[in-house]
């Protein structure tokens, strides 16, 4: 007893387990199926958009934009053929009127041009009459224009455009209901048509389209009426040499099949009818392939008088038609040509056959999908019985994951020790937004307007005593995506002051001055390397001034030099001043002070106030010009005033010019620059070439003042220096 509960337990935890386990199983099943069927990864629906002002069975339905569809022609209700248009405004959800073609016409071919206007070819206008006319809607005037007629009127054909203007017409019926082999090639500009090679046999609801390969295909179709005979062969007409080639087969021959171009050029059927009476209708999908077409994939049930439309770059959708059972279904099935698997797609809210459905999907700038449409259109609800007039949609919004650009970036070096120009360029798409990553004591400001390809920051130093750092930036790319990207960014060392003066800089010019003088500083550089110094800088450089021609001062590693440092009194009393030593961003600043004991000039202008100017750089960041400080200053004859010019030109395309203006803003002279000379100077830019020159100007004939020269560049950039004359 004990036993035989002891067993009786057992497989009730047994039964337990196994329950637990299938239903794991059924579980994971079940996400395998989210993950791979189109139809279960979201809840898709079909919501009706509208009625047709006439309902149709075998018409014609183009999309000629990215929202709007023409319907065209076909049977009505009443077994009439109709020549009424009406075009679908997708995005309003509204039906609108459109103009009547010329002639009524079903059974027909409709084509779109290169300019998404409209070509109807030929087809049945009433009873047995076919007509021969072909005639164009355009889009831009909203008219329909007879373009000519083709030699044989046929309805049941099949055509397609073999270049922008001439279309390839094949088979059909005539008016006896004889099926045809002819064929002929029709041109839409001159609207003549010419007679080319016999098909290799008679066809009627055939196939025709331009193949991957870029080459005109005829196949399917059959020979006659029902259960006539039809080829599985599939024939490339050569225009060059006016003949019909065989190029490729399908497994089994069929009559009306649905046909869709897919986006990447191939070409793949579905469907249609192998034999009537009794019906044979085919469940198979084939993809285009040489030397046979392939099976894309076996749908659930056979379909005749199917539509068919791409839903995305892998999926296709067949809708409707009817089966051997001539049911006609409101079903539709995804057709998986990655996996070459149909599967079950949201039902149509009515059945249909001998209707349309076209795909209206839309893309991105970076080419794309981003969303899917289909939309069903009309069509019989019963196989020989009444129609619909009902329009219906099917979309989807599709979330692209955008790859993300590489950023290249470039770090260079400005005239500013605290600034720095960077250039980021992206891989692909644009720069939508730019902020800081990771980094240290630095700021950004983005120049180039956004968005952009290729981007120009400034990066400013927060601190100039402190280092800065950048290793990544936050960068939102074209799709408004943000990610955090690394950049490759090394700034410049900058060196720690290694210069000092040797000695006191107290009464430098002695007690009191009553004329020009001019001392020297002896100074050391501790450094292990030579220490260059292309200039001085003096912050007023009115009463102080730095002899031009000591420069570049080059003071060798641990060793000494002489700087010489001249001073004119223009008042009685202290006059200050300092002066700047900057060698790659390290700077040295020396303060002046020297007691003037008479007037050598007077330091203001004529009207008695201090002019101020600012420089103004060049927008394009071309070129940048500097000028040193004038030589002597105050000066009574000849003055020589340094000029340098960082370009990234190779050479200087014009040399700037110099203008003398007094302190009413008088032009009261203009001077040239004397030769240029290659200069590596530090502190304008190193991805520039620096050019040096000097002006030369003779102050004779000045009245004693003060004067501002303005150096300008051929491409805008300026700058600007006093000058003091003193007789």
């Amino acid at each position: 007893m004990p036993l035989g509960k002891y067993t009786h337990i057992c497989s009730f935890e047994k039964m337990r387990y196994l329950t637990f386990a299938l239903l794991c199983g059924a579980y994971a099943f079940f996400l395998i199926l989210v993950g791979t069927v189109p139809s279960l990864r979201a809840q898709r629906i079909w919501q009706k958009i509208g009625d047709l002002q006439q309902e149709r069975r075998l018409f014609g339905a183009l999309a000629f934009s990215d929202r709007h569809i023409m319907v065209m022609g076909g049977y009505t209700a009443g077994g009439q053929i109709t020549a009424s248009s009406e075009i679908i405004d997708v995005d309003s959800r509204r039906i609108l009127s459109a103009p009547r073609m010329n002639a009524p016409r079903a059974e027909s071919v409709f084509l779109l041009t290169r300019d998404s206007n409209i070509v109807a070819i030929s087809g049945v206008t009433s009873g047995d009459n076919v007509t021969p006319l072909c005639e164009l809607y355009n889009r831009t005037t909203m008219t329909w224009t007879v373009l000519g007629r083709l030699i044989t009127g046929r309805r049941q054909h099949v055509a397609c455009f073999i270049n922008a203007e001439e279309i390839l017409v094949v088979g059909g019926r005539d008016g006896n209901i004889t099926t045809l082999n002819s064929a002929e090639i029709f041109n839409i500009r001159t609207g003549q048509s010419r007679t080319i090679a016999d098909f290799p046999f008679a066809i009627n609801f055939g196939q025709s389209e331009i193949s991957s390969r870029n080459k005109p295909l005829v196949f399917a179709g059959r020979s006659g009426g029902s259960s006539s005979s039809r080829s599985p062969n599939v024939y490339e007409y050569d225009i060059l040499n006016n003949r019909w080639l065989l190029v490729s087969s399908i497994q089994v021959g069929v009559a009306a099949p649905a046909l869709v171009k897919l986006y990447d050029g191939r070409l793949i059927i579905a469907g249609g009818t192998r034999a009537e009476d009794p019906n044979n209708f085919s469940n198979m999908a084939y993809l285009e392939g040489y030397p046979n077409f392939q099976v894309a994939a076996q749908m659930s049930v056979e379909r005749h008088w199917l539509a068919m439309a791409q839903w995305s770059a892998d999926t296709v959708m067949v809708l409707g038609g009817f089966a051997n059972s001539n049911n006609v279904m409101a079903s539709t099935e995804w057709i998986d040509l990655k996996n070459s698997r149909a599967y079950s797609a949201p039902s149509m809210t009515e059945p249909r056959c001998y209707f349309t459905a076209v795909g209206l999907p839309q893309f991105n700038a970076l080419k794309q999908q981003t969303k899917a449409r289909i939309v069903a259109i009309s069509g019989a609800k019963i196989n020989g019985g009444s129609l619909t007039p009902t329009v219906e949609i099917l979309e989807e919004t599709i979330r692209q994951s955008v790859p993300f650009p590489s950023i290249t970036s470039v770090l260079t070096e400005t005239d500013d020790c605290t600034v720095f120009r960077l250039r980021l360029q992206a891989s692909s798409g644009a720069i939508r937004a730019i902020e800081l990553g990771t980094s240290a004591n630095i700021t950004l400001q983005t120049l180039t307007p956004l968005p952009a390809g290729n981007v120009e920051v400034l990066v400013r130093l927060i601190n100039p005593s402190a280092p800065p750092a950048l290793t990544s930036l936050r960068i939102t790319n074209d799709a408004l995506q943000t990610e955090i990207v690394p950049v490759s960014v090394i700034f410049p060392q900058r060196r720690s002051t290694t210069l000092s003066i040797l000695g006191t800089t107290e009464r430098l010019f002695g007690d009191s001055v009553v004329t020009f003088v001019c001392v020297t500083l002896r100074l050391r550089n501790s450094a292990s390397t030579e220490a260059v110094f292309p200039a001085a800088y003096l912050s007023r450089n009115v009463e102080f001034s730095a002899p031009p021609a000591q420069f570049p001062l080059r003071i060798p590693a641990g060793g000494e030099s002489v700087f010489r440092l001249c001073y004119a009194p223009s008042a009685i009393g202290i006059q200050r001043d300092t002066l700047t030593l900057t060698e790659n961003c390290a700077v040295l600043r020396v303060p002046l002070a020297a007691r003037g004991a008479g007037e050598t000039f007077i330091g203001t202008s004529r009207c008695a106030a201090l002019l101020s100017l600012r420089t103004i750089r060049a927008s394009s960041g071309e070129t940048t010009i500097v000028a040193d400080a004038p030589f002597p200053q105050p000066s009574d004859g000849v003055v020589h005033i340094p000029v340098y010019l960082a370009t990234e030109a190779p050479s200087p395309a014009e040399a700037p010019t110099a203008t003398l203006y007094n302190g009413l803003g008088t032009l009261v002279g203009k001077y040239s620059i004397a030769e240029w000379s290659v200069l590596e100077k530090a502190g304008i830019g190193s991805a520039k070439t620096v050019y040096s020159g000097a002006v030369q100007c003779s102050t004779e004939g000045l009245p004693a003042g003060c004067y501002r020269m303005i150096i300008r560049g051929s491409d805008g950039a300026m700058t600007n220096v006093a000058l003091i004359v003193a007789h």
